[in-house]
């Protein structure tokens, strides 16, 4: 997928999602983020830092107890300005060894497009989502079976002309459940955005339509059982929070908390049915800075979980058997916070010090006490920034 066609007009939560990812300046920042003070007594988290280059980490998995995948792609400058092509791209960290992370070999494919996201159910089974690829009007996926990866692409409605799986989540080889949106240009019903649902049954990805949901997008998915299934993101028409729900039978919207002006949810994790926690932003006036949001499902409703005062976009969130942990940030900084007894701990991830030099951070992945954190850094511009490089971020504690 190129890169200047993540800003096409009605999928907005693609363009935000990418240009954080790739450093870019998609929302106004001017005040710096408060983070909330450091764990108590703890010992400091010491976080262990390796660079990837020019590779954009995405989504990040934990197939066993000691290996972690984190997929993206490499970002390749073309040659227009600000043009960029992205080479999907697979990083796998191997505890039982010498614990470095390696670059896999992937399946060639000649469908142009990222990697947004990966799941695992064991270090044998796995499933990878990306873009569309408009000339070729197919989305790319890659399944993994048996220890090998292979490229599985999947066909989208006629009139397509931008579109991405943006999260996927596993149950079993033969379970898994992938979300996005796609723009479609329809000569009758003009230009709309829809979501993108799909089902593995393990064979191949099942279109799922959900009533309703014209003007959806969705960007993050949990599964907790076949039976018991979420999705979030942001009714477009509305310019609000949505959060949807599967059964085992049918899918239904679910009331989440609305803003006067504006909000969306960006991911999404569970550690129970009544256990599930979505992260994103939120504004009550127009062109006011976004603050992070956090809403937590108790099995009856999704309630707002209140961050420290200036925390800015949260983009992703873990459940950990230390407590649940969301990431984010923006122009102005790093947030990493760790809920624990009902009060945010500061995660203590690296922030920048040099005031010509941003870094952020986008994906957490967690297992028992282990955290896996993606970042990247960027130049600052008075318009925009210039993505440098990204980096994995782990701590063992």
């Amino acid at each position: 997928m190129r890169g200047n066609s993540r800003s096409l007009p009605g999928v907005a939560v693609l363009a935000i999602a990418t240009a954080i990812a790739l450093g870019g300046s998609a929302l106004a920042s001017p005040a710096g983020a408060a983070e909330a003070a450091p764990a108590g007594s703890g010992r400091p988290l010491v976080w262990n830092e390796t660079s990837v280059g020019t590779v954009s980490i995405q989504g990040l998995a934990e197939p066993d107890g000691h290996t972690t995948w984190a997929s993206g792609m490499k970002v390749v400058e073309g040659g227009a300005p600000g043009f960029v092509t992205f080479i999907p791209a697979l990083y796998s960290r191997d505890l039982r060894g010498v614990g470095g992370w390696r670059r896999v070999t992937l399946p060639s494919t000649t469908v142009d497009s990222r990697l947004n996201d990966v799941d695992a159910v064991s270090a044998n089974v796995g499933f990878m989502v990306g873009d569309l690829d408009s000339k070729a009007g197919v989305l790319l996926t890659e399944v993994r079976e048996r220890g090998t990866w292979r490229v599985v692409t999947d066909a989208v409605d006629a009139g397509a002309i931008a579109g991405s799986l943006l999260a996927v989540d596993a149950l079993t080889a033969k379970n898994a459940w992938a979300v996005g949106d796609v723009q479609i240009d329809s000569p009758e019903e003009g230009s709309y955005v829809k979501p993108l649902v799909r089902n593995w049954d393990g064979a191949r990805w099942r279109h799922v339509d959900i009533p309703g949901s014209k003007n959806w997008s969705l960007s993050g998915a949990t599964a907790v059982s076949a039976k018991n299934v979420w999705a979030v993101g942001t009714d477009n028409a509305q310019g609000q929070p949505l959060t949807v729900h599967y059964d085992g039978v049918s899918w239904k919207r679910v009331p989440a908390p609305s803003y006067k002006d504006s909000g969306i949810l960006i991911n999404v994790t569970s550690g129970s049915g009544r256990d599930v926690w979505a992260v994103g932003w939120y504004r009550e006036e127009e062109k006011e800075r976004p603050r992070g949001l956090v809403l937590h499902y108790d099995g009856r409703k999704w309630n707002e979980v209140p961050l420290p005062a200036g925390t800015f976009m949260v983009t992703s969130v873990a459940a950990t058997r230390n407590g649940v942990v969301v990431v984010g940030g923006g122009d102005d900084g790093v947030v990493g916070l760790r809920l624990v007894g009902g009060k945010w701990r500061s995660l203590g991830l690296p922030q920048s010090d040099d005031p010509r030099t941003g870094r952020g951070v986008w994906t957490v992945s967690a297992s028992g006490n282990r955290l896996t954190v993606s970042g990247y850094t960027f130049l600052v511009g008075d318009d925009s920034n210039e993505f440098v490089s990204s980096s994995l971020l782990t701590t063992d504690r």
